[in-house]
């Protein structure tokens, strides 16, 4: 029989002590749906996800399936601006319209690799999320950005190789000026 934690909450004991990833953090705390974000970004960017032919325009898409692989990100940025990638893989059904006539309507299957980009404001007293798009290039991820910065893990701690450990002394220290 499980534990309870004795304040009300309703969390578990084995629950509460662990630590939350990136991901859970984003659903959990935040209340963000990865298949929600997708939709909204589809309705403001349909023409990324059709093909080049200008006489077709969406009508209607269907998120059929979002499969989370991995959060990525990389360690010293900016506190009220700390940007994350949620590498996943999409299944989207897309049903467009021929402008030419409207009566002729197909329907196609997309499955691609995208990267949804949040930015985290993570400030003492603010603590604010905000989805920023989809990022379908591989060349735009994060890490392509900062090729000399330390890469994170799920919970969002430094993954520290060896050729990172001569760079340290480079880089501020997340003190109180951090928080500026």
């Amino acid at each position: 029989m499980p534990e309870w934690d004795g304040n009300m909450t309703g969390n578990r004991i084995d629950q509460a002590n662990r630590a939350a990833t990136v991901i859970d953090v984003l659903r959990k705390i935040f209340g963000r749906s990865f298949e929600d974000d997708l939709s909204d970004y589809l309705r403001k960017h349909p023409s990324e996800f059709l093909g080049q032919e200008e006489s077709w325009q969406m009508n209607r898409f269907w998120v059929n399936e979002l499969r989370i692989i991995r959060p990525e990100s990389y360690f010293f940025q900016p506190t009220s601006d700390f940007r994350v990638d949620v590498l996943a893989e999409a299944r989207i059904r897309i049903e467009e319209l021929r402008l030419t006539d409207p009566v002729a309507v197909r329907r196609k299957g997309v499955s691609v690799r995208l990267r949804l980009r949040y930015s985290f404001d993570l400030r003492p007293c603010v603590m604010t999320c905000r989805f920023l798009g989809a990022v379908l290039r591989e060349e735009d991820a994060l890490w392509r950005a900062a090729p000399g910065g330390v890469v994170v893990d799920k919970y969002l701690l430094p993954v520290m190789r060896e050729k990172d450990y001569r760079w340290l002394p480079y880089f501020r220290t997340c003190a109180a000026p951090c928080f500026l």
